[in-house]
């Protein structure tokens, strides 16, 4: 190599240093440029390894590129510094063409800083973050690139090349044209840099932003250089574009919401508020500044220790959340309650820094919460009276029904007295069904878990519905299991509340078949459940029979009568209870109600020590009982009934009268009504109290046609033992005086 007598001529007369060496760089052959320019001799050269004369820097490289010459198919090009005869080194871009031997030829000579520089020129190009250029214009209209970086390829998909020759595939975005020209020419006549961004359509169609910037030099009459750069800003843009697109999203979500916003500084201590925040005070923009005193004067001064006192307790971490409400004076002079809601920013070390937050005018709400607050407390005390109103009669027309009960009657006149107390009794569910409501919407009903044998209760209720079931042609069956349940701690009242509604839905719907009452334990858990043969509920009914005033369908009630409010006060009360009642069922073949509610075990209870189920004979009472009682319906039932169990009794017409005699009598026990002209029952009560110190107690018994919640607690903060409602059950009543009479009597004795 070379083969030929052209190629040995080409090799020959090649303008630049060349020389021919085997595979492992020992040198065979040098042209004479190469003894012209590097200065080494024929002789000097041949034998000699071409990497020895190659700075040591690059010897590696030059190296590797003698080894792998002979694989390349079109040979390979680097740029190595060589040693001159003289010592001095030449950077000259070698090709490496290889077969048994390799030919290397040497291009583009010249000194080596020179060379350097242009490598470094070359480095900066490909590593600058844009495009350089050069460009220039000519009075005759000529326009180009002299030079243009290949990076220009990454920003527009056109190679420097093409560029070069054709300037115009750079792709301007036809939109920015007439603007770019306009741009050129005004930096041309005024000799100022140029500065201009727009778009570039790349070769696929899409849009590329860029930033131009070059100085204009004019280099001869007819001809001006810009040299410059050119910086692809999509990214950028395409930010700015997100960034603007979420500012107007988020400005558009808080006009929506109508929410002002607040920024603090805790830093430098400034404040800001937005326009919105300042318009739900009745401000304009400019009408209130962005400092701390904004919002110092607009902030009520008995709520601003406590606005205080939670933004310092979130910033510290002590509240895991920002949200408050309080009250701001609008600029004509009303209330405004504004809950502020905030998040706070933190520095890199983890100190607070900022707050942002924003308020809602809620002022609305809280005048409707307020609103509802008053109309529930109308609704209680018009119930409150109702009931007392409603009571009071009824507890006349109830007590001389039992006093016609133990008279002598004929048969007829029997039925007659029976038939008016059992509509009494009706109309009194009804009143209590009203009445728990009212307290469960209140949320006023409270309570009061006490040891229960659950067998007990269980075989209670069958005792008191076999007979009614057996009335209508019905079995009647309690299930339980065959271990004995343990006694566990429950509202046992309302207990059997909520079962007694659930038979005497069963009892109201069964015309065929039985009725079962199981019960379970276990997990902590008492299920309860009401199984009947009766005529069931459709599919699309059964969730709506636990809604208020509603049962199965319009006939229902024309058939079987109620106000619907049983199943919704039995699920509400098992919800109270922290439980669940649901129902299955089959029109036209029975349904079964179930409810389970937490109940856990406790110490069995002693019933024979309990005085509330002491059994009470039919034996005659006697002793002397103060009746303050002013409605004279009711001091006739009430003496009657007393006198018939062989008491004693004395009336007080008021509190007053009341006080004065238990001043000028003994009294085994005191019966007090609650609502009395001139004293109520319960300062009366006090009075009396009060007057017989800690000696001696007379037993004072609340008789009150009031039953709504806190009744029964107003009665025993007065000092009253004991409580029973009108209208009352002469049975009741036997049994509550002989408990307390027999209690007073034993203390009595002790002391």
């Amino acid at each position: 190599m070379p083969s030929t007598s052209t190629e040995a001529k080409l090799f020959r007369f090649y303008p630049e240093p060349c020389c021919i060496t085997d595979r492992k760089g020992l040198i065979l052959s040098v042209n004479p440029a190469w003894i012209e320019k590097l200065g080494w001799s024929k002789e000097e050269s041949i034998g000699r390894g071409f990497i020895t004369l190659i700075h040591p820097d690059d010897r590696i490289r030059a190296e590797c590129n003698i080894g792998e010459a002979c694989f390349a198919q079109e040979g390979l090009e680097c740029r190595h510094r060589i040693r001159s005869v003289t010592g001095n080194y030449l950077s000259i871009r070698w090709k490496f063409v290889g077969d048994d031997q390799v030919c290397i030829f040497g291009h583009e000579a010249g000194n080596a800083s020179l060379m350097d520089a242009r490598d470094r020129l070359e480095a900066l190009t490909t590593t600058v973050p844009g495009v350089i250029y050069q460009w220039y214009s000519r009075s005759n209209g000529q326009r180009g690139f002299y030079y243009i970086s290949p990076k220009i390829n990454d920003l527009i998909g056109v190679s420097a090349e093409e560029l070069v020759d054709d300037w115009s595939k750079i792709g301007i975005h036809p939109d920015d044209l007439a603007r770019w020209e306009e741009s050129i020419a005004k930096a041309y006549a005024t000799s100022s840099d140029w500065i201009f961004e727009g778009r570039f359509v790349t070769k696929e169609g899409q849009i590329r932003w860029w930033r131009g910037i070059s100085t204009p030099v004019r280099v001869t009459d007819t001809e001006t250089v810009c040299n410059g750069i050119l910086i692809d800003r999509t990214t950028e843009v395409e930010a700015e574009q997100a960034l603007k697109q979420a500012t107007w999203r988020l400005e558009l979500a808080v006009k929506g919401t109508n929410d002002g916003i607040w920024d603090w500084d805790l830093v430098r201590e400034t404040m800001w508020f937005s326009p919105r925040w300042k318009a739900i005070l009745g401000y304009e923009d400019h009408e209130l500044p962005n400092n701390s005193e904004t919002w110092r004067n607009a902030i009520l001064p008995e709520d601003r220790e406590d606005a205080w006192r939670i933004a310092n307790a979130y910033n510290s971490g002590e509240i895991d959340e920002y949200l408050a409400t309080h009250r701001y004076r609008h600029k004509d002079g009303s209330i405004r309650h504004l809950l502020s809601r905030a998040t706070h920013i933190l520095d890199s070390s983890g100190r607070v820094t900022r707050m942002v937050g924003a308020v809602t005018d809620i002022s609305e709400l809280v005048e409707a919460r307020e609103q509802a607050v008053e109309a529930s407390k109308a609704k209680s005390l018009f119930l409150a009276n109702m009931s007392h109103e409603i009571r009071t009669p009824m507890n006349g027309v109830l007590g001389m029904a039992q006093l016609l009960a133990n008279s002598d009657l004929t048969e007829e006149q029997r039925e007659y007295i029976d038939a008016i107390f059992a509509s009494g009794q009706s109309l009194l569910v009804i009143l209590n069904d009203f009445l728990d409501l009212s307290k469960i919407e209140a949320g006023k009903l409270v309570l009061d878990p006490s040891p229960c044998c659950i067998e007990d209760l269980m075989f209670e209720l069958g005792r008191l519905f076999r007979p009614m079931a057996a009335s209508k042609g019905l079995g009647f069956e309690v299930i339980l299991p065959a271990e004995r349940m343990p006694t566990v701690l429950v509202d046992s009242s309302r207990l059997q509340q909520i079962v007694t509604n659930l038979i005497g839905n069963a009892l109201k719907f069964t015309h065929d078949g039985k009725i079962s009452l199981s019960c379970s334990y276990g997990d902590d858990k008492l299920r309860v459940e009401v199984r009947d043969t009766g005529v069931g509920i459709s599919d699309h009914r059964q969730m709506a029979v636990f809604d208020s005033f509603t049962q199965e369908d319009i006939s229902t009630s024309r058939q079987y009568g109620g106000t619907g409010l049983g199943l919704t006060i039995s699920r509400n009360l098992v919800m109270l209870m922290g439980g669940v009642m649901d129902l299955s069922s089959v029109l036209g073949a029975g349904s079964t109600f179930w409810f389970e509610v937490p109940a856990s075990t406790c110490d069995p209870i002693d019933v024979a020590d309990t005085p509330a189920r002491a059994a009470v004979s039919n034996d005659a009472l006697e002793g002397r009982i103060l009746l303050a009682e002013d409605n004279p319906v009711n001091v006739f039932v009430a003496q009657r009934l007393l006198k018939q169990m062989g008491f004693t009794v004395d009336v007080a017409r008021d509190g007053v009268e009341a006080v004065q005699k238990v001043i000028d009598n003994e009294y085994d026990l005191i019966l007090m009504d609650l609502h009395m002209p001139n004293m109520d029952g319960a300062d009366a009560t006090k009075a009396i109290r009060q007057y017989q110190g800690t000696d001696f107690r007379t037993p004072i018994v609340a008789m009150t046609a009031a039953a709504l919640s806190g009744d029964r607690e107003k009665c025993f903060e007065a000092g009253m033992d004991a409580y029973i409602s009108k209208p009352f059950r002469a049975d009741e009543v036997r049994a509550l005086l002989a408990t307390y009479l027999a209690e007073a009597r034993a203390t009595s004795a002790q002391s």
